[in-house]
């Protein structure tokens, strides 16, 4: 059985809620409904927003499975749920755009002298594996060193690029063969490529 963290109970509050907003007694109105959608997320971390935000859109969807109406085209009901569907999708969408944003701007910022510290030791683990494990050769060691220096000029954007090309240089020169290419490229690419931003 899937135990259940606090953070799924809180995002699964947060989407009963937001669903809950089309049965408001004072009436559904898209002024209403955005504000209090906004009231009710704002505490949650971006991510967090968008798995209630979309944890909302299938429980609005159920309630409209279970609505029965005579005449859907004249139903409240039935322009109500289309259009609290259209404003969480807007919601989901901007959310998005934040979430790219925000991803875009770290990756253009210069390392911070602790994130420094960490690219060093990453590299300093690759520069380890590579030695020990007899992969690739002196100009292999010696660019990767180059890149520490580099680390500090680049943004982590460019250092991440820088790193992949390095690889790809030995890689197409055949100073590497296709599995030590391979193994270099997982070991780095879970922290260099992946989590530069630390």
């Amino acid at each position: 059985m899937n135990k259940i963290t606090i953070d799924e109970k809180i995002i699964d509050s947060k989407a009963n809620r937001i669903a809950n907003l089309l049965f408001d007694p004072k009436g559904f109105y898209d002024y209403n409904f955005k504000m209090n959608l906004h009231s009710i997320i704002d505490v949650l971390k971006e991510d967090d927003k968008l798995k209630a935000l979309k944890l909302a859109i299938e429980r609005i969807n159920e309630h409209f499975l279970e609505h029965k109406c005579s005449n859907p085209e004249t139903c409240q009901f039935h322009k109500d749920h289309k259009y609290a569907i259209y404003l969480i999708e807007r919601e989901i969408d901007e959310l998005n755009v934040r979430l790219r944003d925000n991803i875009s701007a770290q990756d253009d910022k210069i390392f911070t002298n602790e994130e420094l510290e960490k690219v060093y030791e990453k590299l300093d683990e690759i520069l380890y594996y590579v030695k020990m494990n007899g992969i690739g050769h002196e100009l292999l060691f010696d660019e990767i060193e180059k890149s520490k220096d580099l680390a500090t000029k680049l943004t982590s954007k460019d250092f991440k690029l820088l790193f992949l090309g390095i690889l790809g240089a030995f890689g197409g020169g055949e100073l590497l063969n296709v599995s030590s290419l391979r193994e270099l490229f997982e070991i780095g690419k879970d922290y260099i490529i992946k989590h530069l931003n630390p």
